[in-house]
């Protein structure tokens, strides 16, 4: 005869198969009381408080989800959805380093899930990389234009410049006062001040220009996708694709390389990890690059 706990374990998972069904109708809160019930019978089974986490999602209640989320992580640490989940909810929070973490840490674990979910949490890392790149660089700009304002004013008073309005008042009431000599030392300082000023903006130009996207490095971008690499793989012939892409393309137009025709089945291709580091490498490089991703 089952002890209280199998029997408690069998009416949660029939909670939670009812849950499934009232959710896959849309009847989101119908489905959240059948797992809140099924939490309360099973309260260490993570599943019904993903379940339950999923249905807060679908209602916009971010909190719920990360509490939901938190307490799953404490049964399970390793928790593929457990980690996207409250990766999503901080993401919608605006509070992207922690998303960007945690997605991270959803793709690590789920190294051996379906592609479909990891190429789901891979664009939402996406986004948030580029969000928090435009966001750092749109604050750098403004900090980059005050330093930029005080270094010209403190080149501007070493030279005693004033307004370009001022320079013939200036130069009129020195020419009077001492001569014409002093006239031209004083442009002559001008004339210094302007090359510095213009080495000033010269070198603020070049920082930016260095922060603005270009075309991605076609090392990283896989010829099937035409997007950044995420878990590419090398065939025989040497070349490298997108895995997933890679193992489509062999099982709906045929069983050669995409690019050389050579022939090849599924179990040919590897895994290149050094690409892979070599492409996150320049992503995190050129975070504009993920905005090419999400």
């Amino acid at each position: 005869m089952p002890d209280t706990a199998s029997r408690d374990r069998a009416a949660a998972e029939q909670l939670k198969n009812e849950g499934n069904v009232l959710f896959s109708k849309g009847k989101y809160g119908a489905a959240l009381e059948r797992y809140t019930e099924a939490i309360t019978m099973s309260p260490g089974w993570p599943v019904p408080w993903l379940n339950r986490a999923l249905c807060h999602k679908k209602r916009g209640d971010w909190q719920k989800v990360m509490d939901d989320c938190h307490k799953a992580l404490l049964l399970d640490s390793h928790s593929l959805k457990a980690n996207y989940f409250l990766g999503q909810a901080h993401k919608e929070q605006g509070e992207h380093e922690r998303a960007i973490a945690l997605f991270l840490k959803a793709l690590e674990y789920g190294r051996e899930e379906e592609d479909a979910t990891k190429d789901a949490i891979w664009r939402e890392l996406a986004f948030s990389k580029y969000t928090l790149w435009q966001e750092q660089s749109k604050q750098r700009t403004a900090e980059h234009a005050v330093l930029k304002d005080r270094l010209r004013g403190l080149l501007l008073k070493e030279h005693a410049f004033k307004p370009p309005g001022s320079l013939h008042r200036r130069a009129t009431r020195l020419c009077c006062m001492q001569g014409d000599g002093m006239v031209r030392g004083q442009s002559s300082l001008d004339e210094a001040a302007q090359k510095e000023l213009a080495a000033l903006d010269q070198l603020f130009a070049e920082v930016e220009a260095k922060r603005k996207p270009v075309e991605l490095g076609s090392p990283y971008v896989c010829p099937l996708t035409m997007e950044c690499f995420r878990e590419p793989a090398v065939t025989p012939s040497g070349l490298s694709y997108e895995r997933s892409s890679l193992r489509e393309h062999l099982k709906k137009v045929g069983q050669f390389d995409p690019v050389t025709r050579k022939p090849m089945r599924e179990s040919d291709m590897y895994s290149n990890h050094s690409l892979r580091s070599a492409t996150r490498q320049y992503l995190d490089d050129n975070p504009w690059a993920w905005g090419d991703i999400c």
